[in-house]
């Protein structure tokens, strides 16, 4: 038997963004008759903020991390003299 929730198609199953995220929190919030039924939705419908995945660097992009020069290279430090054994 086929499973009646399934999904044959990937691209459906793709986490939403952030920016998607949002979008539907808003949308949620402009119909939410109250603020009890705004929680309710946003758990009814997985938009916690707290749930929201980690920003990742997208294949092909590079973040403000990447883009950094590296930084200089340090002198080594000074030769210190040889430890003499007093008499």
């Amino acid at each position: 038997m086929k499973d009646p929730f399934g999904c044959d198609d990937p691209s459906l199953l793709a986490p939403a963004g952030a920016g998607d995220r949002e979008a539907a929190r808003r949308t949620v919030a402009a119909h939410a008759p109250d603020p009890a039924g705004l929680l309710l939705l946003i758990d009814m419908l997985g938009l916690h903020p707290d749930d929201d995945p980690a920003p990742q660097a997208r294949a092909g992009h590079r973040t403000a991390q990447a883009r950094r020069p590296p930084p200089a290279p340090q002198p080594p430090p000074p030769p210190q003299p040889p430890h003499t054994a007093s008499p």
